[in-house]
């Protein structure tokens, strides 16, 4: 496993038959560069040469990079569990699941009246 913070090392490394190639995404957006532009460039270099090495993108910060990352094509990335769970969040589904339960209760207390009204 190599480190990769520029697309000449990560051609580089995988020259050297290396298996795993990682890199570290947020060390470039922190000095305003575009992290993910990395990913895409590495992976695209590996799969135009048919070389085996995975892309490995390492300490992965949000959910939105997260996506980027497999959309940039890495075969692996880590995360904190925290960016893990707030994929799942999104306040359209906390807002939509609200309403469907609060539908879906006005619908039971409805069914279950009616049942009541029927027996007597």
């Amino acid at each position: 496993m190599y480190t990769c913070i520029l697309r000449r090392s990560g051609f580089a490394r995988c020259k050297s038959r290396c298996h795993l190639c990682l890199s570290i995404p947020w060390r470039l957006d922190d000095i305003s560069l575009d992290g993910m532009d990395l990913i895409h460039q590495i992976v695209h270099i590996y799969r135009t040469y048919d070389f085996g090495t995975q892309v490995l993108a390492a300490s992965i910060r949000s959910p939105l990079h997260i996506v980027k990352c497999a959309e940039a094509g890495a075969d692996v990335a880590t995360c904190p569990l925290s960016a893990i769970l707030d994929l799942l969040k999104h306040p359209l589904t906390d807002i939509g699941l609200s309403k469907f339960l609060s539908d879906a209760k006005k619908f039971s207390d409805v069914v279950v009246k009616k049942k009541l009204e029927s027996r007597n």
